[in-house]
């Protein structure tokens, strides 16, 4: 029982090099898929989340698994409670009683606008005040 290895035999390099060629486009296109599929998901999802008559107005956690909610269902607000097993409604607010509404209407903040006003925030709670060219001082001055 004599074997033979015989260098070369195997794979061909551009049978490998082809190979990786097709499972990168089945990559892309595989990404691309999903990529789709998720956007027609979540836009089913926001068609019916603006059709529906309930809003969770305000969310406050109690404890790891005990909320407290303001459900807004048509024109009336209801304060629950929310545990691991149960749901209990706690109380009817009216209108005037909240301090905060959301304003289902509005369009979300863009990304750009949110993080220079939490830097904006950042650099005001350091103390140092930003960098200015136009103020002279001793060090700007030469």
């Amino acid at each position: 029982m004599n074997t033979v290895f015989s260098i070369g035999s195997g794979y061909s390099s551009t049978g490998s090099v082809l190979e990786l060629i097709g499972l990168l486009i089945l990559f892309v296109l595989l990404l691309t898929v999903c990529y789709y599929v998720t956007r027609f998901v979540a836009g089913k999802q926001m068609v019916q989340k603006k059709a529906s008559n309930f809003a969770i107005l305000d969310t406050l956690k109690i404890s790891q698994n005990k909320y407290l909610q303001i459900v807004q269902t048509g024109k009336k607000y209801i304060v629950i409670a929310v545990c691991k097993d149960t749901v209990s409604v706690l109380t009817e607010l009216k209108e005037e009683e909240l301090l905060y509404i959301k304003d289902l209407t509005s369009e979300s903040a863009d990304f750009k606008e949110i993080l220079l006003k939490t830097f904006k925030k950042n650099s005001s709670s350091d103390g140092m005040d930003s960098y200015d060219p136009h103020i002279q001082t001793k060090e700007n001055r030469k």
